[in-house]
């Protein structure tokens, strides 16, 4: 009897956000929303997924006023949390609403991402 792999990949979604939205005081009476964008949202695969196609992408929806979307994917929690733009799980900034990780993913394993 041979073993067989599992047919699972756990993903797990640690930040999805753009921008913070900020609101600014023009003159310190009157506020008014800044120019930032919202944050990207309905994240695919949701937030602990499972089941998960090794071939999946990552998708999201677009963000109120985002013009790109830098992507962050890798297996540690805080390796993604913390990463910028010099790290190796930064993955690009790009402006497209799917990410297609290079490769299939590997079966048994956590993956972390985060859309900025």
């Amino acid at each position: 009897m041979s073993k067989s792999q599992p047919s699972h990949i756990w993903f797990t979604l640690v930040v999805l956000v753009t921008c913070c939205v900020v609101w600014g005081c023009g003159n310190g009476s009157k506020k008014e929303p800044s120019p930032f964008p919202g944050k990207a949202m309905n994240p695919q695969p949701a937030q602990n997924a499972f089941d998960v196609p090794v071939t999946t992408n990552l998708t999201w929806s677009a963000a109120v006023q985002a013009e790109s979307y830098d992507v962050y994917f890798g297996t540690g929690s805080v390796a993604v949390e913390s990463a910028d733009n010099s790290s190796a799980e930064f993955k690009g900034n790009q402006t497209d609403v799917t990410y297609d990780p290079p490769g299939d993913l590997s079966y048994t394993t956590t993956y972390y991402w985060r859309i900025d």
